[in-house]
């Protein structure tokens, strides 16, 4: 609804062209987002398919479908091929520092959640209070499959969370980052990373690096790049992520959980020192 970003947002559709809707489709891949411009794309075609109809095509005056044509690999939105990448210890101290920067605490809390509870977001917009057990130090992760699995907190994460529940005392049943769209905890994501960006740019601004755009899955990597310096072995670090199941080999379910709450310690450890401006071994 941009009329900055979509050129024909005002033109009746009988006179929108099919250079119009593959000019607004790639802006999207201008801006480093082909996924959000295939998926845009998808509903422009269903939506031009639907005003084809007889009765409708005479109502909106089409004379043919300027989408018809249109393919995802014609426009170049072959996601397949998006690139991936880690953050640098400059961009995630600005990750963390533009966290800081957030005008709403549970905003600020979930977002340096993400590195120091390195479980995906929505994992972590679903967990409620009655999950979390803040003298023991973990979390029960509800997954989808309706299995539980204990996650470990570190002494920064558990810090955190104490800090995010002493601004209000919540109700067991309560989602801890607050309640999303339709009370099923879910925050908007995009709003949350578009404020963290305008911060990260003015942080690496100041410091005269220059801002890359990110996802949130490149965050994601990163940590698990962190986590495989610091732990050592992978099977630690992918159940410390949420990417492993069941109990590797010569394991017990105490000695892997020491485990792994010992390498969360470790990567705890890492971040505030990233954070902190503290140089690694590659600096």
């Amino acid at each position: 609804m941009n009329s900055e970003f979509n050129s024909w947002i005002n033109k009746p559709m009988s006179e929108v062209t099919d250079e119009d809707v593959a000019d607004f489709v790639k802006g999207f891949v201008k801006i480093g987002k082909p996924a959000l411009g295939r998926n845009c794309l998808a509903k422009l075609r269903a939506m031009l398919s639907w005003a084809m109809a007889p009765d409708r095509r005479r109502a909106f005056r089409l004379e043919a479908n300027p989408a018809l044509h249109l393919t995802p690999r014609l426009l170049n939105l072959d996601v397949r091929r998006a690139r991936q990448r880690i953050l640098s210890r400059a961009e995630l101290r600005a990750y963390l520092l533009a966290c800081e920067r957030l005008p709403n605490v549970s905003d600020e809390v979930l977002g340096k959640a993400l590195a120091y509870i390195p479980r995906r977001l929505n994992e972590l917009t679903q967990a409620k209070w009655s999950d979390v057990d803040l003298e023991r130090k973990r979390w029960t992760v509800q997954s989808a499959q309706d299995h539980e699995r204990i996650h470990p907190l570190s002494n920064v994460a558990t810090s955190l969370l104490e800090e995010l529940r002493s601004i209000a005392l919540p109700q067991a049943d309560d989602f801890v980052f607050g309640n999303g769209a339709g009370n099923k905890g879910p925050r908007n994501r995009s709003r949350l990373k578009r404020m963290i960006d305008d911060r990260m740019k003015q942080i690496l601004r100041d410091d005269g690096i220059e801002f890359r755009e990110w996802r949130w899955q490149d965050l994601r990597r990163t940590v698990y790049a962190l986590l495989l310096d610091l732990s050592g072995p992978d099977d630690i670090a992918k159940i410390a992520m949420g990417r492993a199941a069941g109990i590797p080999k010569f394991y017990t379910y105490s000695t892997l959980r020491q485990h792994v709450r010992e390498a969360l310690e470790l990567l705890a450890v890492e971040i505030t020192a990233i954070r902190d401006g503290v140089p690694g071994l590659d600096e």
